[in-house]
């Protein structure tokens, strides 16, 4: 059986499972990620091949954009944000759209009054969240949320270390 999925990036995903017998199951392409994009790879495959696929052009296989986390592409999916860092005219902030949405970039999304990343959403690099107090707290018991960034398991213990609410 051949079977032709569409949607890969503008592509074809071809599927070449065997006709089912009487003691095979039927091929469900959908659970079979053994599918093989024309070419190959694609949105969908579920590995991120950049710079073939990005956050924006593949969510599903790059995870989501933000603007707060560092990306292996140029920009963080917030067309407002994105434009304040780059024409901020902060060192190397062009780059951030041209290059890569990297760490300098989500350092300068608050330098330069660009938006927030607050303490409910994971940043990277940046230690600590806007809240003070929600911050000290979850900090007081987690050192790394201050020094190393503010991961995603700091996001939940705001809640579960009883600092605030996410």
């Amino acid at each position: 059986m051949l079977v032709l999925i569409t949607g890969c990036q503008d592509e074809d995903v071809i599927d070449t499972a065997p006709e089912p017998t009487p003691d095979a199951p039927l091929h469900d392409a959908e659970q079979d990620m053994a599918a093989t994009c024309a070419p190959s790879p694609c949105c969908g495959d579920g590995l991120c091949t950049v710079p073939d696929e990005s956050c924006k052009s593949c969510p599903g296989d790059c995870g989501e954009c933000g603007c707060c986390v560092s990306q292996t592409v140029a920009g963080c999916g917030n067309d407002i944000v994105e434009m304040c860092v780059c024409g901020s005219g902060a060192p190397d902030a062009e780059f951030c759209c041209t290059g890569q949405w990297d760490l300098t970039c989500v350092e300068d999304v608050l330098a330069q009054g660009c938006g927030t990343c607050d303490c409910c959403t994971a940043h990277d690099g940046i230690g600590g969240c806007l809240d003070q107090a929600i911050s000290d707290c979850v900090c007081a018991q987690d050192p790394g949320c201050c020094s190393d960034g503010w991961s995603a398991t700091c996001v939940g213990e705001v809640t579960t270390l009883g600092c605030g609410t996410c």
